[in-house]
């Protein structure tokens, strides 16, 4: 069929293919994870969605079952996150949790609510991984010519352009199972085949520069998911193989760069030298397998091989697959020592914080330390107080100040399922799974029924979903809408190719689905346009205050009243009248914070320096004492209530440049 033809069928390609170009522009740029960054891709993402209900209305009269499944258990998800705003102690938080979650169902049914021909949706698959591949190769050549490496990486770890480093690790590695799952797809062509399983080996190398202990503990569960249940397995094991060679080949220059780093000798020749090995690597895998199709075929083509030589190549290939394993499970077990040691000393590793994952970059990829652990406790003691319901949608931060005792104060818990339990309850987890569930079934569905090409595009969007949906059991990837959009576009491009059920009979369901989209665009697009709004209101207060400070307290006014729910235009309005030093205004500002988020530390901070600069002796000690219990590491809090119980006045400009110095060295990711 002619791609006029395909597009005739499929003519929800185009504002897919406009989507693909949006999310390619976002990885490129970096994006943020601030609703200030998202909330303008998300208005045109909307505005593509409600074109395509109206345009494309009758399409959706034969949207099949599973489809409709996964993405009514998503919206579930999306209903309940909404609801939780209700219970929430920061419902401000709790609304902008809820719309993001929205957001990602939006994507999902944008690629996922029209059939696509498995030729348009390998198109848009292979736009985008190849465009990826293209942001792979622009950042290598970037940072080649880069005068100041400080710009790309954060100490030894690659970290740009999403300023994350787990989070840029997580974007190449979503890109490179489709590039290995469509390289070996015998219905593309070759030159695309060559040029994606090269590119698998720039994505993993760049992956590997951000030394991300989570790409690295998933990447090999999802090799084995794939070789277990891909169509075509040895195919696909070839491409593994190559891909695998070319990183065996570049690794030891990418692992040499973050000790360089470190040392601060040499580390532009040994991020040089890495960076053309994976370039060279790459280009040298893309030849390779192209030689070795072309030679294949004209084997085929030509007799040159026996009747039988394929299934016995087969055999062959299955039996050193076999041996390899086994041969890998060996030395690994001889490397590693006894199991039952090396998972205890495993969990040690990873209940010992950061202290333990100090050295070189093998290490930090070997050992296992952070404060996820303590995260992850104060998660499941949550969900321990509100099993059912949670404390609400991004609401976990009061929670770990609170409970937590690592120094970072995180705003999220690290892991998608624990996050959900401790936020949305057990409900949530129930909703979530049953997502899950049913956008399994769906991919099946899709793989089984929708042909050679269509299976390879289904399977390698799903495993491109199915890369962040793992590494995201062990980060704040749910959170991080740079990386979650394209995840999700990929599940709806999944299901997609899930084969249509008969059109129900009559023009007006379709109109009826069109409604139902519009309406819900419509609603998004207030609940987005609100606190968007509000914070720029209170973002250009912040701005212009020491110029204007009647204009910027006017901005917080309209910032508040824009969103009614969010105690931050508030808390902005404070600290600007503390350091103005009008102390009355300042709280007013705080106290009407803590109506709409009573859990707030920093605002019950403030207040009682507040109450003890005005000369409030009594009030201050109580007011101190309670933002110690809501935050009880907060050590300048501490050292504030101290100096109330003696009597003296704490000092507000010397516990602002205290607030400003934790800020800016603890992480609160």
């Amino acid at each position: 069929m002619s791609a006029g033809a395909s597009l005739r069928a499929a003519p929800a390609t185009l504002p897919c293919l406009l989507a693909v170009v949006a999310l390619l522009l976002l990885a490129a740029d970096g994006g943020g994870v601030r609703l200030t960054s998202w909330t303008p891709l998300a208005f045109g993402l909307l505005a593509l969605l409600a074109l395509t209900a109206v345009i494309l209305r009758d399409g959706l009269r034969a949207v099949p079952v599973p489809v409709l499944a996964a993405l009514g258990a998503l919206l579930a998800v999306c209903a309940w996150s909404y609801l939780s705003i209700l219970w929430a102690a920061d419902q401000g938080a709790a609304w902008e949790g809820a719309n993001r979650t929205l957001l990602y169902l939006l994507v999902a049914a944008l690629f996922g609510l029209w059939r696509q021909r498995p030729e348009t949706a390998a198109a848009l698959l292979a736009t985008w991984t190849v465009g990826m591949v293209a942001v792979a190769g622009v950042v290598a050549v970037r940072i080649l010519g880069a005068d100041a490496l400080g710009d790309w990486f954060n100490g030894d770890r690659l970290v740009q352009p999403s300023s994350y480093a787990n989070a840029q690790a997580a974007t190449w590695i979503m890109a490179l199972w489709p590039c290995v799952i469509l390289a070996a797809s015998p219905r593309l062509p070759v030159a695309l085949r060559a040029v994606l399983a090269g590119g698998a080996v720039l994505l993993a190398d760049l992956a590997l520069l951000s030394l991300s202990r989570g790409a690295v503990l998933a990447l090999p569960v999802l090799a084995v998911v794939l070789v277990a249940v891909a169509p075509g397995r040895l195919r696909h094991l070839a491409v593994l193989a190559a891909a695998g060679a070319g990183l065996a080949v570049t690794a030891p220059f990418v692992l040499d760069v973050g000790p360089a780093l470190r040392a601060g000798v040499g580390e532009q020749a040994a991020v040089d030298e890495a960076l053309w090995a994976a370039l060279l690597a790459s280009v040298a895998v893309a030849v390779a397998v192209a030689c070795g199709i072309v030679l294949g075929r004209r084997a085929v083509r030509e007799g040159w091989l026996g009747p039988d030589t394929p299934a016995r190549a087969r055999t062959v290939w299955t039996r050193t697959v076999v041996a390899g394993g086994v041969l890998a499970a060996v030395v690994a077990l001889a490397v590693a020592g006894n199991p039952v040691t090396r998972a205890s000393d495993a969990w040690s590793s990873f209940t010992a914080g950061y202290e333990s994952s100090r050295g070189s970059s093998e290490s930090r990829l070997g050992e296992l330390g952070s404060n996820r652990s303590d995260f992850y406790r104060v998660a499941l003691d949550t969900f321990a107080e509100h099993p059912v319901r949670g404390v609400g949608a991004d609401n976990y931060q009061a929670a770990y100040l609170r409970l937590g005792a690592a120094r970072e104060s995180p705003r999220y818990a690290h892991s998608w399922p624990l996050g959900t339990l401790a936020q949305l309850g057990l409900a949530g987890l129930v909703l979530m799974l049953a997502w899950l569930g049913a956008s399994g079934w769906a991919v099946v569905r899709a793989v089984r029924d929708s042909g050679e090409l269509g299976a390879a595009v289904a399977l390698g969007a799903a495993f491109g979903f199915g890369s962040w949906l793992v590494h995201g059991a062990g980060d704040w990837f749910w959170e991080f809408p740079p990386i979650a959009l394209p995840a999700f576009a990929l599940l709806g491009l999944a299901l997609s190719l899930v084969p249509a059920r008969e059109p129900v009979r009559g023009a007006r369901w379709g109109t009826a689905g069109a409604g139902l989209v519009l309406v819900l665009a419509a609603v998004a697009g207030l609940s987005y346009w609100a606190p968007w709004a509000s914070e720029r209101e209170a973002a250009e207060a912040g701005r212009t205050w020491p110029a204007d400070p009647r204009g910027a307290f006017e901005r917080v006014d309209r910032a508040a009243r824009l969103n009614p729910l969010e105690a931050g235009p508030y808390l902005t309005g404070g600290t600007i009248a503390v350091r103005r030093g009008t102390l009355g205004i300042a709280d007013r500002y705080f106290a009407a914070a803590l109506v709409r988020h009573p859990d707030s530390a920093y605002a019950t901070l403030q207040r009682g320096a507040i109450a003890s600069a005005r000369g409030d002796d009594v009030r201050a000690v109580v007011l101190l004492r309670r933002a110690v219990l809501l935050d009880r590491r907060d050590e300048v809090a501490a050292a504030a209530l101290r100096t109330a119980e003696r009597g003296e006045t704490v000092d507000l400009g010397q516990l602002g440049a205290e607030l400003l110095a934790r800020r800016r060295a603890v992480g609160t990711g």
